[in-house]
């Protein structure tokens, strides 16, 4: 299927049929760098389209492969990791495959640049259709 856009709505009518729960957390910017959102978008242009692919071997890949290469996958942690490093809000020179989903956890104490930070963990349970703060 590879990398498409849904809104909530359409994610929660289709996916809580394959997830039970998920954790949702948003991103807070001390400082709006006047470029954070053009930059994002064409990172979003870019990577739409793009297969989901995901071996062993490529969370230990150093080199960056870039997002308009046609042969470009993305893992689902590597993709929201590619995002970040786009807009200067994550370390340039860590690989964006080294990035887990657990990575992006609140208990991973990932440390952001330019002041971003995460919201606490948001859960939301399709079995309950209940939406609360996680408890770790």
């Amino acid at each position: 299927m590879g990398v498409r856009i849904y809104n909530f709505t359409g994610f929660a009518r289709a996916w809580h049929q394959q997830y039970n729960t998920i954790a949702v957390r948003r991103l807070r910017l001390s400082s709006v760098d006047s470029d954070i959102g053009s930059k994002f978008s064409q990172f979003v242009k870019a990577a739409m389209g793009k297969k989901y692919k995901w071996t062993p071997t490529m969370h230990f890949r150093r080199k960056t492969v870039h997002s308009d290469d046609d042969q470009r996958t993305y893992m689902c942690s590597e993709l929201a990791a590619k995002a970040y490093k786009v807009m200067g809000l994550l370390r340039s020179d860590v690989p964006s495959s080294t990035y887990l989903p657990g990575s992006f956890q609140d208990s991973s104490g990932l440390i952001f640049l330019a002041g971003a930070r995460l919201d606490p963990e948001l859960k939301i349970d399709f079995q309950k259709n209940a939406i609360g703060t996680t408890k770790r």
